[in-house]
């Protein structure tokens, strides 16, 4: 996973977005974004569903194969 936008998440940055009641806390990181970081960033987000694609596909799989041995 990148980290490009979003900053790391700490108690107090949670605690302070409970308190901010008007939105006006967002923490973000100063970066300058281009097409490279975006690139960078959807690449990320892929490998990630693309992981968590193959974990779901494997259970499928393994009670597939539970149901069928019965």
């Amino acid at each position: 996973m990148t980290k490009l936008l979003l900053s790391k998440p700490s108690v107090v940055d949670g605690i302070a977005s409970i308190i901010d009641l008007f939105g006006v806390y967002t923490p973000y990181d100063d970066i300058v974004l281009s097409y490279p970081n975006d690139q960078k960033t959807l690449e990320a987000d892929m490998d990630a569903l693309r992981a968590d694609a193959a974990i779901a596909f494997a259970g499928i799989m393994n009670q597939c194969q539970k149901n069928t041995a019965r």
